[in-house]
């Protein structure tokens, strides 16, 4: 054993890497049971399962270890899935090409569109509203079930107004965009119409944010006030397409072409990080655990997370020999090759042998009764 002796022949300090949470991402594909690449849409019930639709593969459910599959065979009225929907009892609604099936957790009750119409109306989306379920069709039409029966396929608004776009509201209510450009509140009674004409001319996105409804346009973002009918002018520093608005981690899921990129906002900056490259990524889901899921058109499922362990030094100190904490809370690390590294306060430092390399490997350390530390080298 030789003392240690404080002398410093090259420090450097560094940031403690497990000050902030490390996080993962991985990728599930056929190879882990997950029956196509192509995923459309996920949800996750009120048990914690993760439901994914895709395009050709029939419907998934996860439980965090296996996928569980379903198709036609199970009485699926087609293996494309293009939405999910969970209705007030956790009935779980599936929308194919030609209609929509009704899973209750143990059977399939199919729905199919009549005739060549079922070409022509394609249903796109289903919101519910009380105890009725809507479906939105690719024309702008309404189609509505009622206690598992079908009162409609394919009607317009009560005005005669077309139907392009359905937005699920903070509050649950479902908020329609029209082809008179005009939102409208979807309730039992009516839909009350709020023009943007005079305000701006293009509608780029739609999406949750502070209990408030944003929409981004031609003419920049703005709140949409329910109350007085009009639109309030609003402005963030995320430039990006937005995909997803977490306001629990005070995080936005942002796109540039086939970029995913996490942008962390504190007032006016931005802090990015991109996450996927050249990755088309359909929709971002955060689940109960604080998982964030991305589906992904050909590259299966994404999860994106915290790991269990996080590391606690810098990537070069790949041989770890001893670690000592010493009665001041100060973390001693020994390598084999870097020398003595001291970590405190969120800071390292290392003590490096620029001279005499071969005294550089920290086999073992101790404290002595006074506070001393011992190395063996």
């Amino acid at each position: 054993m030789r003392f240690l002796c404080f002398i410093v022949f090259a420090w450097a300090c560094a940031p403690l890497y497990g000050q902030e949470s490390a996080w993962s991402v991985r990728n599930y594909s056929a190879i882990d049971g997950l029956p196509q690449s192509q995923v459309n849409m996920l949800l996750e019930d009120n048990n914690g399962y993760l439901w994914i639709g895709t395009h050709g593969g029939g419907l998934a459910r996860f439980d965090g270890r296996s996928f569980k599959v379903y198709t036609t065979l199970d009485g699926m009225l087609s293996n494309i899935v293009t939405h999910l929907k969970l209705d007030a009892r956790q009935d779980l609604w599936l929308v194919h090409p030609r209609g929509v099936s009704r899973f209750d957790g143990v059977r399939f009750t199919n729905f199919v569109q009549p005739g060549a119409a079922a070409n022509a109306h394609k249903v796109r989306r289903l919101f519910e509203v009380g105890d009725t379920l809507f479906m939105l069709s690719s024309p702008g039409h309404l189609g509505k079930i009622y206690n598992d029966s079908v009162y409609y396929w394919s009607k317009p608004l009560p005005d005669g107004k077309l139907a392009l776009y359905s937005h699920r509201m903070p509050d649950g209510r479902t908020l329609l965009y029209a082809n008179d450009s005009s939102f409208r509140l979807m309730n039992t009674a009516n839909q009350t119409p709020i023009s943007h004409k005079g305000t701006f001319s293009r509608l780029k996105e739609v999406f949750n944010l502070n209990q408030q409804v944003w929409i981004t346009t031609d003419k920049g973002r703005f709140t949409i006030d329910f109350e007085t009918g009009s639109f309030v002018p609003a402005s963030l520093p995320v430039q990006n397409y937005i995909l997803y608005s977490d306001t629990l981690n005070n995080v936005f899921w942002t796109r540039s072409l086939n970029t995913l990129i996490k942008a962390r906002v504190n007032g006016e900056k931005v802090y990015r990080d991109t996450v996927l490259r050249d990755i088309d990524v359909t929709q971002v889901l955060v689940d109960s655990e604080g998982n964030t899921w991305f589906a992904t058109h050909g590259r299966g499922l994404f999860k994106y997370y915290i790991q269990d362990f996080d590391r606690v030094t810098p990537e070069e100190l790949n041989v770890v020999m001893a670690v000592h904490r010493d009665r001041q809370g100060v973390l001693w690390v020994g390598s084999m090759t870097e020398g003595l590294w001291s970590f405190r306060e969120g800071k390292g430092r290392s003590y490096y042998n620029k001279a005499n390399v071969y005294r550089n490997a920290v086999n073992s350390i101790a404290e002595a009764p006074d506070g001393t530390l011992w190395r063996d080298h």
